[in-house]
């Protein structure tokens, strides 16, 4: 008798498994009273993301904030942050992808002027001059991106000459940080991250409040003075677009494992687009073309919800 066997079924050969990719879907409101969106909380939570609430009662205004983090195949993230956007308020919503999302040390690149503090320092030193309308309409079009920084820079600095050395001071003390600012460096430090101020405004006024603050790092523009006055002179080299991005890239050193910067105008551009996660803070349209992300909130708070504060590395996260 002859035996007969059947060919062996043909096994498909195992598909190797999509890549997951971490997320980060934050909804931040200062809003009076405002709430997370049931619909928001209950779908980021289904597909599989860890609830976090960030409040922040200490400001004016109070910021209410809820972040979720998650993992997911990397091609369904377009789709999914589509869909948790529509769960919230324009401009209450931010979703971000790739390593500002995971878990592990950060460094946080933040702009001074009109970012990390409310006022264009080199309007309030034109304003003892008596030329603060004649220099701001020069700082609005190189914010822009319609003069060059560093030649506006020296144009504006020459109406400073003559001015004593102590408006300097006074000048430090009447700085307003941006409501958060403050909040969001000691959180941030606290958990071991860097974050540093890199400034095209000027070092004697920057540097009096970086301890206070907590700052891990600052750069900015040194003023000339002689004989107690200022000269009307930039000295040393200017910190310029380019200098703000070797800036943000060094933050933090080696073991960093994202860069986050946040800036406003036309001088920001590189420093944001070289950033694992740049960000456009109530910025003129130059910036918020460049940037990774919008954040139109003035309440700096939100960036402990948009970005994953956690410091434990990615790989003892589980990634």
């Amino acid at each position: 008798m002859q035996n007969e066997f059947a060919p062996a079924a043909q096994v498909p050969p195992a598909q190797p498994e999509a890549p997951l990719a971490w997320w980060r879907a934050s909804w931040f409101s200062v809003r009076p009273g405002a709430q997370v969106p049931p619909l928001l909380r209950d779908l980021a939570a289904s597909r599989g993301g860890v609830m976090n609430t960030h409040q922040d009662t200490t400001t004016d205004p109070v910021l209410a904030a809820c972040s979720w983090t998650g993992r997911a195949p990397e091609e369904s993230l377009p789709e999914l942050g589509e869909l948790l956007s529509q769960q919230a308020e324009p401009g209450e919503f931010a979703f971000v992808v790739g390593p500002a999302a995971a878990p592990g040390p950060k460094a946080i690149a933040f702009d001074v002027d009109s970012t990390l503090i409310e006022q264009e320092v080199i309007e309030l030193l034109a304003e003892r001059a008596g030329k603060r309308e004649q220099v701001a309409e020069v700082t609005a079009a190189a914010m822009r991106g319609e003069l060059d920084f560093a030649e506006s820079l020296r144009a504006r600095v020459k109406t400073l000459e003559g001015l004593p050395e102590s408006v300097l001071e006074e000048t430090a003390g009447s700085i307003t940080p941006t409501t958060g600012a403050r909040e969001f460096i000691a959180f941030a430090t606290a958990r071991g991250h860097a974050v540093g101020a890199v400034s095209g405004g000027f070092t004697r006024v920057l540097t009096p409040h970086a301890e206070e603050w907590g700052l891990t790092d600052t750069l900015a523009n040194g003023l000339g003075v002689e004989d107690g006055r200022l000269t009307g002179a930039v000295e040393g080299e200017i910190v310029t677009a380019e200098t703000k991005r070797d800036f943000c890239l060094r933050l933090g050193g080696p073991e960093t494992t994202a860069r986050v910067a946040v800036g406003d105008g036309a001088n920001d551009v590189l420093m944001v687009q070289a950033a694992d996660l740049g960000v456009a803070f109530c910025a003129k349209p130059v910036l918020a073309e460049a940037a990774h992300l919008r954040l139109e909130v003035r309440h700096l708070g939100a960036l402990a919800a948009i970005v994953n504060l956690n410091p434990t590395p990615p790989a003892a996260a589980g990634a």
